[in-house]
């Protein structure tokens, strides 16, 4: 069984990998369509990458 603090790891590194998703997107891609395309995942499964992403970056930004 993890601990706590474990646990929590596993979410900060989580969430950073979505961030850098986003990240990803905003910087390098013009469409949802073409990152999709260009990681082979559905369109629906990008745009879900991208708005948990965005979400995590927003939130880590009105902490700062």
């Amino acid at each position: 069984m993890k601990t706590t603090k474990e646990i929590e790891n596993s979410v900060e590194i989580a969430a950073n990998q979505f961030k850098e998703y986003y990240l990803d997107w905003l910087n390098n891609f013009l469409t949802v369509d073409g990152y999709a395309e260009h990681y082979g995942l559905t369109e629906s499964q990008a745009l879900q990458r991208i708005r948990i992403g965005k979400t995590v970056h927003n939130r880590n930004h009105k902490e700062s």
